[in-house]
Order: structure tokens, then C-alpha cells, then sequence
């Protein structure tokens, strides 16, 4: 399984991200808030499962917690994080930093979003799914006008 954790400013990356990586492969979660349904979502992380979080300060209990179980289950655990001296990097195999500085009160998402479509141009390059963007297309052929 894979884990797209996005909360909070991040939660429109992690859905985007999430929806364009379940295109390419199968198992793909998006965990968008701290309510039970999510919570109840990665209680069936195992070990080998990745974890990709999108995360930005101010930082939060249950992006701690997330981290914490995911790493006391053996999950590798890649963070892209605009603060990389936070206690949530320690739990990290890989770290992405993106700069979200800007002239606004709220956090620039443009690098965010350099970001994703690099890692999904990536993985894109290290899997077959060819096959399976056919199928979703014949599944939705009668939908479409």
C-alpha cells in the first residue's frame, strides 16, 4: 500500500497526488484529515508499506502520530516538508524540502507542486501502467461526452 498523507494546507496536493498515482498503480490512500474514517484507513499499515506525507509548519500532534505509527510498523516514510529541523524529520527515511516562502500570509504551494509532478514523472518512468489507464478508459468510455 501507499499512504498519501496531505492535512490541513497540504490536503489539495495529497488528494491530486494521490489521484494521479492510483492511475499508475494500485493501493493507493489519501489521508486528508484527522477524523476517524482516516485514522481507521492507516490502522492497516504494514511493514514495507510507504508512507508520503506533505507536510508544512506549523506542524501538528497528529502528523506526529501518523509518523510514529508508521514507523513502529515498518513503513518507509518519505516527508516533503518546508522545516526540515522539525522533530517530524527524524522520523523520515527521505526527506523533500520545498521552500514556501512568500509575500502572502500563507504558504507558497508553487514549489509543492514542482515537486509532485517530478516524483509522479518518476515513478511514472519506473512502472508499467499503460495496461491499466486502458482499462480505466474502458470503464469509463459510456461516461465521457
Amino acid at each position: 500500500m501507499v499512504y498519501v498523507i496531505g492535512l490541513r494546507g497540504c490536503k489539495g496536493t495529497a488528494i491530486g497526488f494521490g489521484r494521479l498515482l492510483s492511475f499508475m498503480m494500485p493501493n493507493v490512500t489519501a489521508i486528508i484529515d484527522s477524523e476517524c474514517t482516516s485514522i481507521s484507513l492507516i490502522q492497516d499499515l504494514e511493514e514495507g508499506d510507504v508512507v508520503l506525507m506533505f507536510v508544512f509548519s506549523r506542524f501538528y500532534k497528529i502528523d506526529l502520530e501518523y509518523l510514529k505509527y508508521a514507523k513502529k510498523n515498518g513503513a518507509q516514510i518519505y516527508l516533503v516538508i518546508n522545516d526540515v529541523a522539525s522533530i517530524l524529520s527524524s522520523y523520515a527515511d527521505d526527506i523533500l524540502i520545498v521552500p514556501t516562502d512568500s509575500m502572502n500570509f500563507c504558504h507558497s504551494t508553487t514549489a509543492l507542486n514542482v515537486i509532485t509532478e517530478y516524483l509522479l514523472t518518476l515513478i511514472s518512468r519506473k512502472c508499467e501502467f499503460k495496461e491499466r489507464i486502458d482499462t480505466r478508459d474502458q470503464i469509463t468510455e459510456d461516461q465521457r461526452l
